[in-house]
């Protein structure tokens, strides 16, 4: 996904080659009509007939249809098969502006929990001022789904923290902003954070070299993946394998057998994630000596890769290992594997202790259930948010916030109002993923 997707201006969101030959920018340095829709770039605009209309805005640009505005606030509309050019006058002024678009099909109770969830991560933000881990969280909703005045103040505010002292605080801030749909980290940052002395920094800044591409990290990533600590590995490992380093593979492929659990799922994704026939010949070499929970990493490799081999073996073989059967039906289950949703089914039956880990196992069995199209047991997803523990319900709704299921956002209401604000923050989190896909794809990605 390209930069200008990521947190293209909101009024140009798709501009066509055909339309940027019809309407050129000059003088703007290199600077494109994406570039300055929306921002106070002043330009003028020069029609074929020889007309200027000098000190505007551009506002937007749309089925070939150029908008600007003046300094009295008016609008002019111009074809941009009229326009001769466009020319900035002075320097481009360039704002950091994130482009958001609800998926179509929302009911009108549906929409309604939507919008009381931007109103609560609103309150949230406003009520919040002196614990800044909900103020962030809340402002990160509303720069990806607030009104256009509540975007504005929520990633000023981000903003102001991304470029502030704290290191930690500027990454998470950073991250923040990357979840609401802008990609733009700054690289200095993120050096910054590789090269710190704290672990938390570093795994942080690991993970946003990763999602944001920057490919000056990786020799510092590949001395942070050789790291025995799990909370610098892990993350060094999963960016490593989005840059496409497939200079890591030989550690990535030691790391899966560790007991580690932290550093052998990051080796097992990162190994999915490069992808290719040499990791599945790899896979299929260490097979015959693998046991218990490294030979199911090694089986899940293969499976995500779509070999036919890592299906029938999880199916097959993984799936009649007790210890090993909830977790192979997790991920066969969603292939519309009949005994593995029979196995959830049932698991579900089970009488269970209302422990944290118990409580994910549900919630997990019911989201793979669902996922498969099953969605009969949805009802469990409400039981355990009636359980008034926040721990539990933070759990639950993480949960279903990586469900693209638009029909499971009235559940959450109760949550939305909740005294605790940590529940009510994650819970404004959930409401948007589940109508926003591309905005739950990052946070599943990034889960802060």
């Amino acid at each position: 996904m390209t930069r200008q997707q990521l947190f293209g201006f909101a009024a140009a969101i798709v501009i066509s080659a055909a339309v940027m030959a019809q309407a050129p920018v000059t003088g703007g340095k290199g600077a494109s009509l994406a570039d300055i829709a929306g921002t106070d770039t002043l330009v003028t605009v020069q029609l074929k007939i020889g007309a200027e209309d000098a000190n505007v805005k551009v506002d937007s640009v749309a089925n070939g249809l150029l908008t600007v505005v003046n300094s009295r606030g008016e609008k002019n509309y111009y074809k941009l098969s009229d326009v001769k050019e466009i020319r900035v006058q002075g320097e481009v002024v360039r704002v950091r502006t994130i482009s958001s678009r609800v998926d179509r099909g929302l009911t009108d109770k549906q929409q309604g929990t939507l919008d009381r969830a931007i109103t609560r991560a609103t309150e949230l933000f406003t009520n919040s001022a002196a614990n800044q881990p909900i103020r962030v969280k809340s402002a990160q909703v509303l720069a990806m789904a607030g009104s256009e005045d509540a975007k504005k103040t929520a990633i000023e505010y981000l903003t102001s923290l991304e470029t502030g002292n704290d290191l930690y605080t500027s990454l998470i801030a950073s991250g923040n902003l990357y979840i609401a749909g802008d990609a733009d980290v700054p690289k200095e940052s993120i050096k910054q954070g590789l090269a710190s002395g704290d672990r938390n920094i570093r795994g942080l800044a690991a993970t946003l070299a990763g999602l944001t591409k920057d490919e000056d990290s990786i020799p510092d990533l590949r001395r942070m993946l050789q790291d025995r600590a799990p909370e610098i590995s892990a993350p060094a490992a999963r960016a490593l394998a989005k840059l496409g380093d497939r200079e890591s593979i030989p550690t990535l492929l030691t790391m899966i057998m560790e007991r580690s659990e932290e550093r052998s799922t990051a080796a097992a994704s990162a190994l999915v994630k490069l992808g290719g026939p040499e990791i599945a010949e790899q896979m299929k070499l260490k097979l015959p000596k693998a046991e218990g929970l490294a030979k199911f990493r090694v089986v899940s490799v293969l499976f995500e890769m779509n070999d036919p081999e890592g299906l029938q073996l999880m199916r097959d073989e993984m799936m009649k290992v007790p210890s090993l059967q909830y977790s192979a039906s997790l991920v066969l289950a969603p292939k519309g594997e009949m005994k593995a949703l029979q196995y959830l089914r049932n698991y579900l039956n089970q009488r269970y202790d209302p422990t944290p880990e118990f409580i994910a196992r549900r919630a997990l069995a019911t989201a793979a259930l669902i996922r498969a199209g099953d969605r009969t047991n949805a009802g469990v997803f409400q039981e355990l948010l009636d359980i008034e523990t926040p721990a539990v319900q933070i759990t639950v709704l993480r949960v279903l916030g990586t469900l693209n299921v638009k029909t499971l956002l009235p559940i959450l209401a109760p949550c939305l109002e909740s005294p605790d604000p940590s529940v009510s923050a994650i819970a404004c989190q959930s409401a948007v993923a589940l109508a926003y896909s591309d905005y739950r794809d990052r946070l599943g990605e990034l889960p802060l």
